[in-house]
């Protein structure tokens, strides 16, 4: 989450910086990546499960990574 906030922050800062927003890009598409792995999922389900938090927003993603992401979450057996 810091670094998709930090992301955030440094593309505003910097829109015309073409080597920023390609970096920028780049952490764009790894944190999409990430939130397709299994240690994602379980991150949203600890949220939700231990934490206690129903609505761990996740402004970077799309809506349907984030749905993908919440029914992963939800089908993890938990140990």
């Amino acid at each position: 989450i810091l670094l998709a906030q930090t992301n955030a922050i440094l593309r505003r800062m910097e829109p015309e910086d073409e080597k920023i927003q390609r970096h920028c890009n780049f952490v764009d598409r790894w944190l999409e990546w990430n939130s397709r792995e299994e240690i994602w999922a379980r991150t949203m389900s600890s949220w939700k499960n231990i934490v206690g938090d129903e609505d761990p927003f996740l402004f970077y993603l799309d809506e349907e990574s984030r749905s993908r992401l919440e029914s992963s979450a939800d089908e993890l057996q938990d140990y």
